[in-house]
């Protein structure tokens, strides 16, 4: 469960054989001031940029979708059915990670970086949240809930994302290009290989000794 919905893990039995994948549920309830409609047409866009990206190794793989309005009350039920995978967050709670699988880490996120930058996406939310790992180690970023479309660099963007790792000019509502996301995977390997400290962080006096 997560601050947007639930994430259910699905079985369907097909030829004698036992698949898997990933059911992300999210209810969406409008408001006065948020229109539900427009809280679908937002999960909308996240569908459609995972439909585009479906087939790239480096992302999440989005197989399909379904919006129901909910039958008792205002408001719709969306599905999205994802390829299941091991959150990178789970790995972490087993221990430190290791410099060669941060490095390998950081290596398949630059490879999702690329192929964002030539569809011209900015993805806004790179955190550990957000990254997957496969049954062969490799990893994948998912979650395109407040990715955005850029036409050449672009300024005035909605801050939207995770303060620990979003990028100063994002948090400025200056001018974005896609090194914002190249500095928020630079922030989630330093904290991987850090020992989940953040950098910038002012160190404490040193406690003198006497002797």
């Amino acid at each position: 469960k997560g601050s947007y919905g639930s994430v259910y893990k699905a079985r369907r039995r097909e030829g004698g054989k036992v698949y898997y994948s990933a059911i992300k549920h999210i209810s969406i309830e409008g408001s006065p001031d948020y229109p539900a409609e427009q809280l679908v047409q937002s999960l909308a866009r996240e569908v459609e940029i995972s439909f585009q990206l479906r087939g790239d190794p480096h992302f999440v793989g989005y197989e399909d979708s379904y919006f129901a309005e909910k039958p008792n009350r205002s408001g719709y039920d969306a599905f999205i059915r994802m390829e299941l995978l091991t959150p990178l967050t789970d790995r972490m709670k087993t221990g430190q990670m290791s410099e060669v699988e941060v490095v390998r880490m950081g290596v398949d996120i630059c490879g999702a970086l690329e192929s964002l930058e030539q569809r011209n996406i900015l993805h806004r939310d790179i955190k550990p949240e957000n990254i997957f790992i496969g049954s062969a180690g490799e990893y994948k970023l998912g979650d395109f809930g407040v990715a955005r479309s850029l036409g050449g660099t672009t300024g005035g963007m909605t801050i939207a994302g995770t303060f620990n790792y979003m990028a100063p000019e994002i948090y400025r509502g200056g001018r974005v290009n896609h090194t914002a996301d190249i500095y928020s995977l630079g922030m989630v390997l330093y904290r991987m290989l850090n020992a989940g400290r953040a950098p910038f962080m002012v160190l404490p006096p040193a406690v003198p000794s006497y002797e």
